[in-house]
């Protein structure tokens, strides 16, 4: 996993999202070494609860989003003329397991990611309330702190998992390495010309989710190539056997 791509793109929100993927990376053993040495100096005695209430938050919020911070694919491990190469060019977010709540994709497709997410909102309003009443109560102001944070972590959370980087335009020169790529059959990539164009002619422009999709049956066309080659590997094994079957 790494963000190299994104830091050196031309885009600035790409490089924002390249400069937070390694900030939260290495962000991992400083906070947790930062905690250890609280606890042993006894820095966080009186606030014990609060702040692992906050550790929490912090560890779920980076185990959450690294994914979709980083870049689709090392562009260095792909070859030239390939659809990895050309996918890594595109290089666009993919959210993964929890980051699914927050994403832009999902929640348009009405998926059941979407209760989740409507749940904890719910949850948040109620939280809210609670800690808001304790607070003028017993004068504890925990609760809102704990979540105050937390509202900030979902905020940046929905920003990060949203479709800012997927909706940005596809110059022509990335498209046309498309002409380039190898072991790939011609009525695939007029399939996949055939689409791009569409959106063009009728927008004026092309996004990278929609080359993405758009590049879908060829990426099930070499997954399917993989699985013959896989096959016959196999297959090698039997290979003396096979030749005195009649």
């Amino acid at each position: 996993m790494s963000a190299i791509g994104r830091l050196k793109s031309n885009s600035k929100m790409e490089n924002l999202f390249g400069i937070l993927y390694y900030v939260l990376l290495f962000g991992i053993p400083v906070i947790a070494i930062s905690f250890i040495v609280a606890l042993k100096f006894g820095i966080l005695d009186d606030r014990i609860y609060l702040w692992s209430f906050l550790l929490a938050s912090t560890s779920l919020f980076i185990l959450t989003n690294l994914s979709t911070l980083k870049d689709y694919c090392k562009e260095s491990d792909a070859h030239k003329g390939t659809i990895e190469y050309f996918l890594a060019k595109l290089n666009i977010t993919v959210p993964k397991g929890f980051a699914n709540a927050f994403s832009a994709r999902t929640l348009d497709k009405g998926e059941d990611w979407m209760v989740l997410t409507i749940f904890t909102g719910i949850l948040s309003v109620i939280g809210l309330i609670i800690t808001f009443v304790i607070a003028i109560v017993d004068h504890n102001f925990s609760g809102l702190i704990v979540l105050g944070y937390n509202t900030f972590l979902l905020m940046v959370s929905f920003f990060i998992n949203s479709n800012i980087i997927n909706n940005k335009k596809v110059p022509s020169e990335l498209l046309e390495l498309m002409f380039e790529m190898e072991n790939i059959p011609e009525n695939e990539k007029r399939r996949f010309c055939s689409q791009v164009k569409n959106y063009i002619v009728s927008r004026g422009y092309i996004t990278r989710v929609e080359v993405f999709e758009a590049c879908s049956e060829i990426l099930q066309y070499q997954e399917r190539i993989k699985e013959v080659k896989k096959k016959e590997n196999q297959k090698e094994e039997y290979t003396n056997f096979l030749k005195k079957v009649k």
